[in-house]
């Protein structure tokens, strides 16, 4: 089965994938983004990671870190293949697990 990356990557819902990756920190707005702790390199700078909530893409101006939301949910985690992550995010974006 053929997934469309750029639809589940619009649909992914923000919020949800934070907490799929464990973030608990603090969340601040700023404009279109979220800007979040970075959680690949674990910065201390709360700031860091800047998420634009519109394009649902992330860019860390600390260790320039950057992709689409798949690509922060495998570079957080450290899932070993996209194919993984992809369907880890689909079930949840079809509402099969809680």
């Amino acid at each position: 089965m053929m997934v469309d990356l750029k639809a589940l990557n619009s649909r992914i819902n923000i919020e949800v994938l934070l907490n799929m990756i464990g973030y608990n920190g603090e969340r601040k707005r700023q404009g279109k983004d979220l800007r979040i702790r970075c959680t690949i390199h674990k910065s201390d700078n709360q700031t860091s990671m800047a998420i634009d909530t519109v394009n649902n893409i992330f860019y860390c101006h600390n260790c320039g870190a950057k992709g689409d939301l798949i690509q922060l949910y495998t570079d957080s985690t450290g899932i070993a293949g996209q194919a993984v992550a992809i369907e880890r995010i689909r079930i949840i974006d079809e509402g099969k697990v809680a």
